[in-house]
């Protein structure tokens, strides 16, 4: 994984098993979501131990 640091937050590079990818295009096309969303709604329901 990748963190770059810009004027507006954090920016990741995240690679994906090819299936991986197809599951998140599957979901957006789904949803109406767009991808980062999706990883920014499943990374803020991430509970700390």
């Amino acid at each position: 994984m990748e963190l770059e640091l810009d004027k507006t937050g954090e920016q990741i590079t995240v690679e994906l098993a090819s299936d991986e990818a197809k599951r998140l295009d599957n979901y957006c096309n789904q949803t109406g979501k767009v991808a980062k969303d999706v990883i920014r709604e499943l990374i803020q329901g991430i509970t700390l131990i």
